[in-house]
């Protein structure tokens, strides 16, 4: 968990080349279980890299692989921006 929540937001509201760490997954028990299988777990670095016209759904880029998630399930996701290249995990209090 982040503890500092001024610097975390919803994934939703981050736009196309931010790079993030995935902090929380909320919403119900079998979306986090589908998120956690896609690979959205807090620590997770993760880029976006499309939004459609209509902005659903998000194209997103984490290790070597690409997922579309919609708008309203990137809503769940809780992410921090480390677009400055100069974030820490173990200095934010982030868990894996």
């Amino acid at each position: 968990m982040i503890e500092n929540k001024k610097q975390t937001g919803r994934l939703s509201r981050y736009s196309e080349g931010n790079q993030l760490v995935v902090c929380r997954i909320g919403g119900t028990t079998f979306f986090k279980r589908r998120a956690l299988e896609m690979g959205l777990i807090p620590g997770q670095k993760i880029s976006i890299v499309k939004r459609t016209l209509l902005k659903d759904p998000l194209e997103l880029k984490l290790k070597n692989y690409h997922i579309d998630l919609r708008v309203s399930e990137s809503e769940k996701i809780h992410v921090i921006s480390v677009s400055n290249g100069s974030y820490e995990l173990e200095a934010e209090g982030v868990r894996r």
